[in-house]
């Protein structure tokens, strides 16, 4: 539909929303001219305009100026203005123009409607993802590192609570990567289906000087593993282990080759908890007590402020055997009896090789002969003495090899 002409001249008027107004015939004629300047109105806001202009008498008469024409002879013979208008703009016989305006450019207009402002666009949704970590008797794991990636790239670094959980909150929905980034691949998983995880080389290997109190145990937690044969299988470390025949007693300065570690990236969709098992097998503390005597009845054993045994001593020697957590340092044993207590602290993973000045001397003293730790060479000689007289040795007060042998064997280590 082509706009009217602007033959014959137009009236017009003010709208307090669109300004300049008029109403005019609308053509069909293609070769019809456009009116210049003007934009024609559609129908519903064209309707508003007509019911509050024709209310007024003098913008009546204005807008009945160009619509008497044809079947509209006076206005005292048709039926209600605001109808036959109506009824014309539904029509298409007639239309509304509006001209553009700039408000406040001319005087005595009227102020403009404010312009409400634009609606925000719709917030995305956010939602969450969790990460719960168990050990193979499905207890919670605590203190455990985890790195989420969540679906928009951000990385959220989390450590796992008492309860062995960790969640992120406030994210796009989608699908995570998951990963424990101090835990080798191998040694964890989904506990139940899942897709499959990514495995990736994520520290080659490397040589590693035992430092003092290192022991395999502790090493292999400290560098990511929780189970000792990745370590003890490596063929780097079979001559060192020879040597050493216990792999849980090595010397300062020993070099341990330290294997590969892959990471594991496993997928996680947002809403969920995922549950993952660490798969550390337990690791056993053995302790042997001599003969208890007067006052000693019972005993106690902690470990890392954690109680793992409790029971009576016997008469003869007392073997203790409790699961303990990788890395533990340090013990306490409790002797107790007739009102009293003693506490002695063992230092784990800190024993030296049994043919060592420091591994023997450590040995004769767990085993009670009277060594001090800063020991002058007469009482290192007293003790070894009697050491190789209770085991019907040659007394020669000599950590010999016959000598370090048996006392490796008393020992247990």
């Amino acid at each position: 539909m082509r706009l009217p002409s602007a033959e014959p001249p137009l009236p017009s008027l003010h709208d307090p929303i669109f300004g300049e107004v008029r109403l005019a015939r609308a053509r069909l004629d293609e070769a019809s001219p456009e009116v210049p300047g003007w934009e024609p109105l559609a129908l519903d806001p064209a309707l508003r305009v007509v019911g509050r202009c024709a209310r007024q008498s003098p913008a009546r008469r204005t807008l009945a100026g160009p619509a008497v024409r044809g079947s509209w002879s006076s206005e005292s013979t048709l039926p209600p203005f605001e109808a036959r208008l109506a009824q014309a703009l539904r029509r298409g016989e007639m239309v509304l123009l509006t001209r553009p305006r700039s408000w406040g450019s001319s005087p005595g207009a009227p102020t403009p409607r404010p312009v409400p402002p634009a609606k925000p666009p719709p917030t995305t949704l956010r939602t969450w993802v969790g990460v719960r970590l168990i050990d193979a008797q499905r207890r919670p794991v605590a203190g455990i590192p985890v790195v989420v990636v969540d679906p928009a790239g951000a990385s959220h670094a989390l450590v796992t609570n008492e309860g062995g959980e960790a969640r992120v909150d406030g994210i796009d929905p989608g699908v995570c990567d998951l990963v424990l980034p101090t835990i080798d691949g191998r040694d964890w998983g989904p506990a139940g289906p899942s897709e499959e995880g990514d495995l990736r080389l994520e520290v080659s290997e490397h040589p590693h000087s035992v430092q003092d109190g290192e022991c395999l145990s502790s090493l292999a937690r400290a560098k990511g593993f929780l189970r000792l044969h990745a370590l003890l299988r490596h063929p780097a470390n079979a001559e060192l282990f020879a040597a050493r025949q216990n792999p849980n007693v090595l010397a300062p300065g020993d070099l341990l080759t330290i294997p590969d570690r892959l990471a594991r990236v496993e997928p996680g969709g947002t809403g969920a908890q995922h549950t993952f098992i660490l798969s550390a097998p337990s690791v056993l503390l053995r302790l042997r007590l001599q003969a208890a005597s007067p006052p000693w009845s019972t005993y106690a054993l902690s470990v890392e402020g954690l109680e793992v045994a409790r029971g009576e001593l016997a008469a003869e020697a007392t073997d203790v055997v409790a699961p303990i957590e990788h890395g533990a340092r340090t013990a306490i044993l409790t002797l107790a009896g007739d009102s009293r207590s003693e506490r002695v602290l063992l230092s784990l993973g800190e024993l030296d090789p049994w043919d060592s000045p420091l591994g023997w001397q450590a040995r004769l003293r767990n085993l009670g002969y009277p060594l001090p730790l800063a020991a002058t060479p007469g009482q290192q000689r007293r003790a070894l003495s009697l050491f190789q007289r209770e085991a019907g040795l040659v007394v020669d007060g000599e950590p010999g090899p016959a000598t370090t042998t048996a006392l490796r064997a008393a020992h247990g280590c």
